[in-house]
């Protein structure tokens, strides 16, 4: 299994003074190689070198004081972006505040941060503030991404050949919204991939390929973008919707919205929005950017992960669908034509309301054979009643309804369900007192994960773990949607110990082996920009 180091253990980058005013495209001057080792473990024949060597000789990097560069080791995004802050000599920002909810203007690597935020790719988490995520690893991807742009190739964008990532077998694995910055990082040379035909877009960047990256950078001309200069951030959003709409049972509504960028442009931004239904009731149906009306009443359409729109809404009324009424008698005494048995009787769903008052009830049944539904969408069912002389009629206003798990499905009086959480459950209806009726088995809801574009943030289980040897703990990770809600996903995210000989990881437990500590982290992501939590330590005593 692939290892990563800990980034739980406490290091800090050796780097040498304060930002550099490095031309990154020149020559490097001052530093010969005469086949010295450096460091004790990066001998003459390790694959990156003469990168490690050069980063050293022009300060981007530095070893630790036991003389070792470790090379393997993953680094994180706020000493990512110091070194490469450092690599393009840019001005550090001393700023009043900060761009981040989870960076202090008094951090270390505040003014860093600052200086090169248009360089990665921004974070969103669904309550409106925006996070760096300091202490995280640095993904692969991100830094293809910043160098890319420091690069100057930001025309060249629109028009990259994507294709060259089908050499990749994981290139599924690649965000989409950076499939065309990874590609022109293959197209330039500044990467190509693992030995085992990866490109590993989610992996952690080690301290070796960061240094390799930058080594190629310095060989590569720029291109015709106009660099950091010329990246564009949203500065404000605009919905293309009155703040106040008014909808009939049965109407659908597309929410659209327009980005104002900062070089003053204008973009269609309605595939970015997460809207939800805040008000919490079954008065509309949410899909994406679509709301569907489907009972009477009033709904407040809020947006998740997107500071932008935290502080707007819409508010959407529902009316009641119209019901045409039977029409009326022709008594014209004028042509004597008179239409005495002529009737409109409106139907809903194909079921008869009107029969014969004598006619007696002999069965129940449902709208709908099974329901299958993702978390968080709602449904309507109703309740059947068929009659001695084949009439139907809908009866679900005059009954009750319960389900066996609320924790999986939730239905009210109107039959409307809906899904919270994920398994399966039955919905019975009371019929107390009713004898002689065929009854209608318990109708069968089953509730899947809903999209994983869905979940906004990744959390462990269970804080630490802490076994004897020999011993187990079950550990799961969790995908939070943004209810707060969570759903497991251990399987995709493929879980690791970083240190087998303390610790394995198996079907979703943990044993310990032998005495020592180790972490545990996972090599994938359902969504690839998730708020993540930390390595869980793992102790075994």
């Amino acid at each position: 299994m692939k290892k990563i180091l800990s980034i739980a253990i406490s290091f800090v980058i050796a780097f040498s003074g304060s930002a550099m005013a490095l031309d990154y495209g020149a020559e490097w001057n001052g530093y010969e190689d005469n086949n010295a080792q450096q460091y004790s473990d990066v001998a003459p024949t390790h694959w990156a070198y003469d990168a490690i060597n050069r980063a050293t000789a022009v300060n981007w990097f530095s070893g630790y004081p036991d003389k070792s560069f470790r090379p393997n080791q993953s680094i994180t995004r706020e000493e990512a972006m110091k070194v490469i802050v450092t690599f393009l000599g840019l001005d550090l920002k001393q700023t009043t505040t900060s761009s981040y909810f989870d960076v202090d203007k008094t951090r270390w690597s505040s003014p860093f941060i600052e200086a090169g935020k248009l360089l990665f790719p921004e974070i969103t988490t669904y309550n409106g503030q925006k996070p760096f995520q300091p202490e995280m690893p640095i993904k692969r991807e991100d830094v293809m991404y910043a160098l890319v742009i420091a690069k100057k190739y930001n025309n060249e964008i629109q028009f990259v050949d994507q294709s060259v990532l089908n050499m990749f077998k994981d290139q599924n694995s690649i965000s989409s919204s950076l499939k065309p910055y990874v590609a022109l990082a293959v197209n330039i040379g500044l990467v190509s991939g693992h030995a085992n035909g990866t490109i590993g877009a989610q992996d952690p960047l080690t301290r070796a390929e960061f240094a390799t990256m930058l080594y190629r950078a310095t060989y590569i001309g720029d291109g015709t973008g106009g660099g950091l200069e010329a990246v564009a951030t949203v500065e404000s959003v605009t919905l293309g919707l009155p703040l106040v709409s008014e909808l009939t049972v049965g109407d659908t509504l597309t929410i659209t919205a327009n980005a104002v960028m900062s070089d003053g442009t204008t973009v269609d931004y309605s595939s970015n929005l997460n809207p939800y239904n805040s008000s919490n009731n079954n008065v509309v149906l949410m899909n994406r950017n679509q709301i569907t009306a489907v009972s009477e009443g009033t709904a407040v359409i809020k947006f998740n992960a997107d500071d932008k729109l935290s502080d707007k809404s819409l508010v959407i009324n529902v009316k009641p669908a119209i019901v045409s009424e039977p029409a009326e008698e022709n008594n014209n005494n004028n042509n004597g034509n008179e239409d005495e048995n002529e009737e409109v009787n409106e139907e809903e769903n194909n079921y008869e309301e009107e029969r014969e008052s004598d006619a007696a009830l002999v069965s129940f049944s449902w709208s709908v054979d099974e329901l299958s539904l993702n978390k968080g969408d709602t449904a309507r069912v109703k309740l059947i009643g068929t009659y001695s002389d084949g009439s139907q009629k809908d009866l679900t206003d005059e009954y009750t309804f319960r389900t066996s798990d609320d924790s999986v499905v939730t239905v009210d009086s109107n039959g409307i369900v809906k899904a919270v959480g994920v398994g399966s459950a039955k919905i019975t209806y009371s019929a107390s007192g009713i004898t002689s009726v065929n009854a209608a088995a318990p109708l069968k809801v089953t509730v899947a994960a809903a999209d994983n574009n869905d979940i906004v943030s990744a959390r462990w289980s269970v804080n630490k773990v802490e076994i004897g040897v020999g011993e187990t703990a079950e550990v799961k990770l969790l995908g939070v949607f943004s209810d707060g809600s969570t759903v497991d996903i251990t399987e995709e995210c493929s879980p690791f110990i970083d240190d087998e000989s303390i610790a394995v990881f198996e079907n979703g437990r943990i044993k310990g082996i032998a005495k020592g500590k180790t972490d545990l982290w996972f090599e994938s992501l359902p969504n690839a920009h998730l708020v993540l939590p930390d390595l869980l330590t793992v102790t075994v005593e």
